[in-house]
Parts: C-alpha cells; structure tokens; sequence
C-alpha cells in the first residue's frame, strides 16, 4: 500500500490524479483514465503494455546477452506475452492501420494508393501476424481481397484459433 499512495502522491504532483485532503482519495483525470481502461472499451488503452512490463523485465538479462551474443530471443518466452502483446497491438490495427497508415501507402511501381487496391480485390500475406489481429482488422475493413496469416509462435497461433 505505501507504494502505491507514493506513486499516487507523484501522480498528483504531476497533475495526473487529484488528492482530497478531507476523505484521503485520489481521483484520475478523465484524461488520463483513458489510458488505464481495457482496449475493448477505449482506443488509446495502454493496459496491454502494463501486461508486458512484468516479462519483459524477467526477460532483461537474455536480452542483454542477445545483444551481446547477436543470437537473438525467443518470442514465446511467458504465457501471456503473446496476448499481451495482441492487446497492446489490437486498437492500433484497428484504428490506425486500416484507417490512417495503409491510406497513405502508394504502390511504388504505378503511384496507385494502397487503399484503392485493397477494395478492388487483392491477395495478402500477413507475414508474422502474432495472434492475427492485424490480419481480422485488415480483412473487416477490405472484404474484397484475401488475407493469409502467417506465424511461427505456436502460442500466437494457439491463441489465434
């Protein structure tokens, strides 16, 4: 709990969160609050990140060493660092990518906008789609074309099916 009332204390310093001195509670802004709620209700949530603070952290030595060594890490190194990593992803690709990014792509070759090509009908690989919710967002908002997904972590494609 001490922790917690410190973190709280910055919090209000910093104007993050409010402080009532005649009932001792602390009150986040709306617009911070935001960021704390659950991807499903808001599109800014940074809660898939906060589940990834924990085994990315236990994951800090083989990191190190990987950067040393250059051999690399295992992506399946927790159970819940694939779905955490979709939740964080999740608003993103659905939000951005399909409505901002892929409209400002041109095709190199013929200066064509993404977009336009996506609606006639084209064939996609998502190539390292994780739990494939890039591919879901991308195939909603482009039912003409056909979108293949593509992963090597048996724990994103378990929780993909």
């Amino acid at each position: 709990e001490r922790w917690l009332r410190e973190w709280l204390s910055q919090s209000a310093a910093a104007g993050i969160c409010s402080y009532n001195d005649k009932t001792g509670r602390f009150t986040m802004k709306r617009e911070y609050a935001k960021f704390l709620r659950g991807p499903e209700q808001e599109k800014e949530s940074l809660a898939g990140m906060f589940q990834l603070l924990q085994p990315l952290l236990a994951r800090s030595d083989a990191t190190a060493k990987s950067i040393r060594t250059g051999r690399g890490v295992d992506y399946d190194f927790g159970p819940d660092v694939c779905f955490a990593m979709d939740r964080k992803n999740k608003n993103f690709f659905k939000h951005k990518l399909v409505k901002e990014i892929i409209d400002k792509v041109k095709i190199p070759r013929t200066g064509e906008n993404l977009t336009s090509l996506l609606n006639r009908g084209v064939n996609v690989a998502d190539i390292g789609c994780g739990c494939g919710s890039s591919t879901i967002a991308m195939a909603t908002r482009f039912p003409a074309s056909h979108f293949f997904a593509y992963e090597l972590s048996p724990r994103s494609l378990e929780i993909m099916r």
